[in-house]
């Protein structure tokens, strides 16, 4: 099985922020704060004799210069060891617990979907796909900031649509990388839901996995979503590792939307 530092690489490349200051081995990632794997410090790899208090000292600086809430991702993996405890004793607490799962293609449900659901897999954005992913979707107030990250991943995109009776109706995204294809950003309308598209989208992007010889996916899904990781399980998905963030305990989250799972999670 790989290491959780192979697929926290993989994850890191696969989410580009719009700004990242490599620090000491720590990449501190900004995005205008939407999503809060690209507004938090990666902290899976250390470098240099720095003390643990100095870096948090440096991170807290750089998030403060630019007003967003200083958050640090914290996995087993991180480094250097001690780090989640220090930040605790400053007065951190955990928030979005989020589960990263794994799944061979060869290992994936080969269950069909319905026959008025059809999915396809595009090396371009289309209108129809970020209609749905981002104007509909968690990401409709900060679309410009979106389509900035969307840009930044370039070839490496792949995007899934399904279709039900035709209409489009659901999204996916994947992210090439060198020996891991990342799945994330998959969203399905309200009207569509339990006709099979999130499968059928999975499907089609670990079929073309296969085809480029990228046999292994990855995909990261907070612990407060039950049915997200209820569907990844059934497909064939399985637990490799946590990650959650910590955050200032007096800090109040960014606000969400009504009736959509905030953008800042994961």
């Amino acid at each position: 099985m790989a290491s959780i530092l192979e697929i926290e690489e993989h994850a890191l490349a696969g989410w580009p922020a719009a700004e990242i200051e490599v620090f000491a081995g720590w990449q501190l990632r900004a995005m205008s704060g939407v999503s809060q794997r690209a507004n938090s410090v990666w902290t899976a790899r250390a470098e240099g004799a720095l003390t643990l208090e100095g870096r948090i000292e440096h991170a807290e600086t750089f998030y403060r210069a630019r007003s967003l809430t200083a958050s640090f991702q914290i996995s087993t993996q991180c480094e250097p060891a001690g780090l989640d405890a220090a930040l605790a004793e400053r007065g951190y607490s955990i928030e979005s617990p989020v589960s990263v799962q794994v799944a061979r293609v060869r290992d994936l449900s080969t269950a069909g979907p319905s026959a008025n659901v059809r999915a396809r897999v595009e090396p371009h954005m289309s209108d129809s796909w970020f209609d749905i992913s981002g104007r509909r979707g968690r990401f409709a107030s900060v679309q410009d900031v979106y389509r900035g990250l969307l840009s930044r991943l370039g070839a490496r995109a792949l995007y899934g649509i399904a279709f039900v009776d035709d209409c489009p109706a659901a999204v996916g995204l994947g992210v090439r990388g060198a020996r891991w294809l990342g799945i994330s950003s998959m969203f399905t309308l309200p009207e569509y839901r339990g006709r099979g598209a999130a499968r059928s989208i999975l499907r089609a992007l670990a079929a073309h996995a296969d085809q480029r010889e990228e046999p292994s996916l990855y995909l990261q899904v907070e612990r407060a979503n039950p049915a997200a990781l209820d569907l990844y399980s059934q497909v064939g998905f399985v637990h490799h590792h946590d990650y959650h963030y910590r955050v200032r305990a007096e800090t109040r989250s960014p606000p969400q939307t009504p009736g959509i799972r905030r953008a800042w999670s994961a």
